[in-house]
């Protein structure tokens, strides 16, 4: 059984953290990280390269058809004036895609998980910034305050 709700938990509380909500954005522009994707990778203590081909390819879909097109649509709209409310109901879909995406993450989980200790989440990281043909001293350098956080 998926542990879908103890997921998204952990990953509402953690990007609570000032400085997770940056390094996460961070990786997500410099890198096109999958912000759901870094989450998980500090999630799942068992992460191998086959499992986390599973979760790209869960993941993919979801972003390619809801999240990113309802980011560029919020991007797009004003804070202000006659665009903000409509803002904010994009905002809110696009969140729900997000928790969409950490469904199906989770759905690949057997058994209830997380968090991964520091040592399994650094090499989660370490390996999808790898998938990314990301470097992987300046990937784990944006990526430190996360793993500060689950320190």
């Amino acid at each position: 059984m998926a542990n879908t709700s103890g997921f998204w938990d952990f990953s509402v509380s953690l990007y609570e953290n000032a400085d997770v909500q940056a390094a996460c954005l961070d990786l997500q522009e410099q890198f096109a990280a999958d912000v759901n994707v870094v989450l998980f990778c500090l999630w799942v203590p068992a992460l191998d390269g086959e499992s986390l081909d599973r979760a790209l390819e869960a993941a993919w879909p979801v972003q390619r058809d809801y999240i990113q097109p309802l980011r560029q649509m919020r991007r797009a709209l004003s804070k202000s004036g006659d665009e903000a409310a409509l803002r904010e109901t994009v905002a809110a879909a696009e969140l729900a895609a997000e928790q969409l995406e950490q469904t199906r993450l989770s759905s690949l989980i057997s058994r209830p998980s997380g968090p991964a200790s520091l040592s399994e989440a650094r090499d989660h990281l370490l390996a999808y910034a790898t998938k990314l043909g990301a470097d992987q001293n300046d990937f784990m350098a944006r990526a430190a305050p996360l793993l500060r956080a689950i320190a």
